[in-house]
């Protein structure tokens, strides 16, 4: 079977098991519906507004995704607000090893971008600017 199709399959099975959190936001003391605990599997990406959403449309996701290997390691960890990818994200290997440490502002990578290869080196550390490439600290 393609490794696709596994892919995909993985995905169908894996259970929505998010935790809703009502926050007040101190600004305008109105309640904002937070979920966490998500597979990122399960988060769709609305092409138009260029947002994710995990169930309806017009309700886009705020919170944490994470994702895990088969023997349960941590994979990758993403954090959205209002529907965009803001903060860090994060890969591992099946092993536990950092592998990406990226940032991102609005889905687009913004700040320090680290590229691990397995053994935990530094292979690539760049610093995007809107999701453009600007300097390049180092690479191999």
């Amino acid at each position: 079977m393609p490794l696709k199709n596994i892919f995909f399959i993985t995905i169908l099975f894996t259970s929505v098991s998010c935790n809703e959190i009502n926050e007040k936001n101190s600004s305008d003391d109105k309640s904002i519906k937070k979920i966490e605990g998500c597979s990122c599997g399960d988060l769709i990406l609305d092409e138009l507004y260029q947002h994710f959403y995990l169930n309806e449309r017009t309700l886009t996701y705020t919170g944490i995704c994470e994702d895990y290997h088969n023997n349960g390691n941590l994979y990758q960890k993403k954090k959205f607000n209002e529907g965009k990818m803001n903060g860090e994200f994060l890969e591992y290997s099946i092993n536990n090893k950092l592998i990406k440490k990226w940032n991102f502002n609005k889905n687009k990578r913004h700040g320090n971008s680290f590229t691990y290869d397995t053994s935990g080196q530094l292979i690539f550390h760049g610093i995007y600017k809107n999701g453009i490439l600007d300097s390049v600290i180092l690479s191999l």
